[in-house]
């Protein structure tokens, strides 16, 4: 019996189909490919898919860049290198949760182009040098990592485009600004050696809800209209 045309179109078809779709699951840039495997990042069969929990693509052709990267957990045989960090300067968001690796200056194109940074536990000790150069982000995170500054005016009035903030934990000693940028919404600064008085400028932060100040050696003072505002252990 002579086979029926329809179905065998039928067959080309979903061939193509599936053909179409296995190329699609795997077309993130080799180069950037290569350097998550460099980080020790988890790469599966498809790091662009929804189902990745350390990476994030977009949808450039014909390869896929990284928008988002979140190292868990490393070991601490990784080492940042150059060449690695450079193929990644499409991030746009960074997080490093739970890996002491050694840090490394990033190259100026990454330091520009990310918009969130977070390091929690991770890259063993920052200074504010190191994260100003960050003078794009909106949203940084540092908490449990030690952090070199002469208080920090010195990191704040240098990031202009903060929106979020937290340095907690962080062994942060000085004063706090008495100039604030006024699209601060959240600032959580707990956990430090923070000394002297809550300065009045605070309350001209119209987009301020979270305030968070506690364990430090400040001289306590409410500020009104806050959300949430936490100024234990001081």
């Amino acid at each position: 019996m002579a086979p029926n045309p329809s179905n065998l179109f039928l067959s080309f078809t979903l061939l193509l189909s599936t053909k179409s779709s296995s190329s699609q699951s795997t077309d993130l840039d080799p180069n950037q490919l290569k350097a998550l495997r460099s980080l020790g990042v988890p790469t599966g069969k498809d790091p662009c898919s929804p189902l990745h929990k350390s990476t994030i693509c977009d949808s450039s052709t014909p390869f896929h860049n990284l928008i988002s990267l979140k190292p868990i957990n490393c070991s601490t045989d990784v080492t940042l290198s150059q060449t690695a960090l450079k193929t990644l300067s499409t991030l746009q968001d960074l997080q490093f949760i739970n890996c002491p690796i050694s840090p490394i200056h990033f190259p100026s194109q990454l330091s520009s182009n990310l918009r969130s940074f977070t390091c929690i536990k991770s890259l063993k000790k920052l200074s504010s040098v190191w994260l100003i150069r960050l003078r794009n982000v909106v949203n940084l995170t540092v908490s449990n990592v030690p952090v070199s500054a002469s208080g920090p005016s010195t990191i704040l009035n240098s990031i202009k485009n903060l929106h979020t903030v937290t340095i907690s934990h962080a062994n942060l000693e000085g004063v706090l600004p008495t100039r604030w940028h006024m699209n601060l919404s959240y600032v959580d600064l707990s956990g430090n050696k923070l000394e002297g008085k809550i300065p009045s400028s605070l309350t001209e932060l119209e987009n301020l809800v979270h305030l968070n100040l506690s364990s430090n050696s400040l001289n306590v003072a409410a500020i009104p209209g806050l959300v949430h505002l936490d100024l234990g252990s001081n």
